[in-house]
C-alpha cells in the first residue's frame, strides 16, 4: 500500500491519468460533432482524416506523459544524489570529529588556504579569531626550526618523489607552550598543464606520545649513563645469535670489542657469536663450551648466574680473571629475547690472593714449598705408598759452612747462594718429588714413588755433589756442602709427616758428626740408640 501512496508516483498516475483523458476525450468530441452535423455534411474521407488525427493526438498525448515522468524522474534522482552527497559529508565530518584531527587545504598556485574548526582549537583559537586565514596563518604559529624540514619533505612530495607529505611539526599554542602535530597530506587536483593545483591534509595533535618519547629518551640516558658509569662490564645480547645490542665502556676494554664513532653500532665481527673467539676457563683451568657459559645458559634455559669465576682470553691472547653474574629478559608474554651480562676484572683481586696464597705455602726467597706446604706434599705422598706399595724417602738436608759465607759477604750473598743451591738441587730431583725450604740452611726432598730404596741413595749422592760445586757470587766465589739426614717409608711401626721429618733430622746430625758432607740413614741412628 505504502509503494502507491508515494507522492512520485501519485504524481507519474495524475500525469498519466491526465494524458489519457486528452488522447481519448478529444477524438471523441471531434465524432460527436461529425455526428450532429450529419451523415450528409461530411464524406467517408473527411471521417478517416479526422480519425488519423485523433490517433496523433493519442500518441502525443502518450509522448507528454513520458516526457513529463521523464522529467519527474530526473528531478527525483537529483534530489536522491542531493540527499546522500549530504549523508556523504555528514558522515565525512562525523569522522574527522571523531579522530580529533584538524583539516586544512591549500592552494598551491594561489595560496589560498582553508582550515576546519578543530585546527583552531588545537592552538587555542575558534577560527573565526584567526580569520582571514592564509598561508600566512601556517607559517605564523609553525616553530621555525620546523619549517625548513617541512619546506623540504614538501618539496620532493610536490617533485613526485614522496608519494605523500609527512613531517612532525611544533605549533605555538595560545598559551604560549608549543604543541607537537604530525602534519599529512599530499596533492589533489592538478591545473590543465600538470601543475599541482589544491593540497589537501591533516594535523594530528601527538604532543602527549612526544612528551613520552622524550621522557622515554630521557630516563634511557639516565640509565646508559649509570650503566656507563658502572665499573662492571655490562653486555645485553639477544638470543639465540647472542647479537650485541648493548656494551659499557668497561665491557669494550675489558672484552676487546669496538664500537664505531657513530655509537651503539657495533662491527660486523662482533655481531653475532662474538663469543666464539674466546677462551673461557673454569678456576681448574678447564675450558667452558659456549653453550655452557653463562649468557648462553640464560639465553637458552632462562637460568640466572651469580658471581661465577672464570678465566677469559679474548682474541688478542690476553688474559683476565672475571667475576660474571647473568639473567635473562623476558618480553611481555614471558619469553626469553634478550641476556644480560654482569662482569668485572678481578684480575687484581685473584692476583694478590694468589700471592697471599703463594707466601702462605712457598718460601718467599727461593719459591720453594714452605713447611705447611710441604707436609701436604709429604702426607699426600704417603698415601700413594700405602696404596701402591711403592716406598719413598724424605731427605733432611743442611748445609755445611753458610754461616762463614753469610758472615763473611753479607745476608745478600747468603741469599744469592740460597738461590743458587735451591735451583741446583731442584734440577737434581724428578718432577714427582717435592724440594722444600724450611728455613735459614735447611731444606727437606720428599722422593716419592721409588722402586728400590737405592733410588733414593743415588739422589741423595747428587744432591751432595750440587752443594759441593763452587758458586759464584757478586762479590766472591764459594764453596759450601751438605750434610743429609735420610729416612723411608713405609715402616712397621706407623709413623706420621711430621715423624718422619723428626726422624730424617735425627740422621741429618748424625752426618754432621760424621765430619760433614756426607748422608746417613735413620736406621743407622736408631741401631745406636738400642746398642749396649
Amino acid at each position: 500500500m505504502a509503494r502507491w501512496l508515494h507522492p512520485s508516483k501519485i504524481r507519474r498516475r495524475r500525469h498519466l491519468g491526465l494524458a489519457l483523458i486528452v488522447g481519448v476525450m478529444l477524438p471523441i468530441a471531434l465524432l460527436a460533432d461529425v455526428d450532429e452535423s450529419g451523415p450528409a455534411a461530411l464524406d467517408r474521407a473527411f471521417q478517416g482524416r479526422l480519425a488519423v488525427i485523433g490517433g496523433l493526438l493519442t500518441l502525443l498525448s502518450i509522448l507528454l506523459l513520458w516526457l513529463l515522468r521523464a522529467l519527474d524522474e530526473r528531478l527525483c534522482g537529483r534530489k536522491q544524489a542531493e540527499r546522500a552527497l549530504g549523508d556523504s559529508h555528514q558522515r565525512l565530518a562525523n569522522i574527522i570529529w571523531g579522530t580529533g584531527v584538524g583539516t586544512w587545504e591549500w592552494n598551491v598556485q594561489t595560496d589560498e588556504t582553508r582550515f576546519n574548526e578543530r585546527w583552531a582549537e588545537m592552538i587555542g583559537y575558534r577560527l573565526e579569531e584567526l580569520e582571514p586565514v592564509s598561508i600566512e596563518t601556517w607559517f605564523s604559529v609553525a616553530h621555525p626550526e620546523d619549517l625548513a624540514a617541512s619546506q623540504a619533505l614538501l618539496e620532493q612530495h610536490i617533485a613526485g618523489a614522496m608519494d605523500g607529505y609527512e613531517a612532525e611539526v611544533r605549533m605555538r599554542h595560545r598559551s604560549g607552550d608549543w604543541i607537537w602535530v604530525l602534519d599529512r597530506g599530499r596533492i589533489s587536483t592538478w591545473t590543465e598543464d600538470g601543475r599541482p593545483q589544491w593540497m589537501a591534509g591533516t594535523h594530528l595533535d601527538i604532543t602527549a606520545r612526544k612528551q613520552a618519547e622524550l621522557a622515554i629518551q630521557q630516563t634511557t640516558r639516565l640509565l646508559q649513563a649509570a650503566l656507563e658509569s658502572s665499573p662492571s662490564g655490562i653486555l645485553i645480547a639477544e638470543g639465540p645469535a647472542r647479537r650485541i645490542r648493548f656494551a659499557n665502556r668497561p665491557a669494550l676494554d675489558m672484552l676487546g670489542l669496538t664500537a664505531s664513532s657513530s655509537g651503539g653500532q657495533w662491527d660486523g665481527q662482533w655481531h653475532t657469536e662474538w663469543d666464539v673467539r674466546w677462551k673461557v676457563l673454569r678456576p681448574d683451568g678447564q675450558p667452558i663450551p659456549v653453550q655452557e657459559r653463562p649468557l648462553t645458559r640464560a639465553l637458552s634455559e632462562g637460568a640466572i648466574i651469580s658471581e661465577e669465576e672464570a678465566m677469559v682470553i679474548d682474541a688478542g691472547g690476553i688474559q683476565r680473571w672475571v667475576r660474571v653474574s647473568a639473567a635473562p629478559i623476558r618480553d611481555e608474554e614471558g619469553r626469553i629475547n634478550a641476556g644480560i651480562l654482569v662482569f668485572s676484572d678481578i684480575s687484581a683481586q685473584k692476583e694478590l690472593h694468589l700471592q697471599l696464597e703463594r707466601s702462605a705455602h712457598y718460601d718467599a726467597l727461593t719459591g720453594l714449598p714452605n713447611r705447611v706446604l710441604l707436609n701436604d706434599r709429604l702426607e699426600q705422598a704417603m698415601a700413594r705408598a700405602r696404596r701402591s706399595g711403592r716406598p719413598l724417602a724424605v731427605a733432611f738436608i743442611d748445609l755445611d759452612r753458610f754461616k762463614p759465607v753469610n758472615d763473611r759477604y753479607g745476608h745478600a750473598a747468603g741469599d744469592q747462594l740460597l738461590i743458587a743451591l735451591a735451583r741446583r738441587m731442584r734440577a737434581c730431583l724428578r718432577g714427582m718429588d717435592t724440594l722444600a725450604r724450611l728455613g735459614g740452611d735447611e731444606f727437606v726432598a720428599v722422593l716419592s714413588e721409588l722402586t728400590y730404596e737405592s733410588d733414593a741413595r743415588v739422589l741423595v749422592e747428587r744432591l751432595l755433589a750440587a752443594l759441593s760445586s763452587e758458586v759464584t757470587l757478586d762479590q766472591a766465589r764459594v764453596r759450601v756442602g751438605g750434610s743429609i739426614g735420610l729416612t723411608f717409608y713405609p715402616q712397621p711401626q706407623e709413623p706420621d709427616a711430621e715423624q718422619l721429618l723428626h726422624q730424617a733430622d735425627q740422621a741429618m746430625y748424625q752426618a754432621k758428626l760424621k765430619g760433614r758432607h756426607t748422608w746417613c740413614m735413620f736406621e743407622e741412628v736408631a741401631e745406636r740408640a738400642f746398642r749396649p
